[in-house]
């Protein structure tokens, strides 16, 4: 038998991170959740465009749409076993 390729043991649960705007994230990814945070937020901006955000509503926009880029992709990581 080639376990390599035939696992046939139980495979954990998926955990259950909740759903998008109340979700958490799980404790072994908060340090690269925050570090993303930081790049995209505070270090992009200044490099690039010598400041940050214009005004605190582009802010939230922007971190809208990221937190749901970084749910689907946490929520990904774990229905393949990360």
């Amino acid at each position: 038998m080639n376990w390599e390729y035939e696992d046939f043991r139980k495979k954990p649960p998926i955990e259950n991170i909740g759903q998008w705007p109340m979700h958490y994230v799980p404790k072994r990814m908060v340090r690269g959740y925050l570090y993303k945070f930081v790049i995209f937020f505070y270090l992009i901006p200044v490099y690039f465009f010598g400041g940050w955000f214009g005004s605190l509503a582009t802010f939230f926009l922007y971190f809208i749409v990221w937190d749901m880029l970084e749910y689907i992709t946490i929520k990904k990581r774990i229905s393949n076993g990360e």
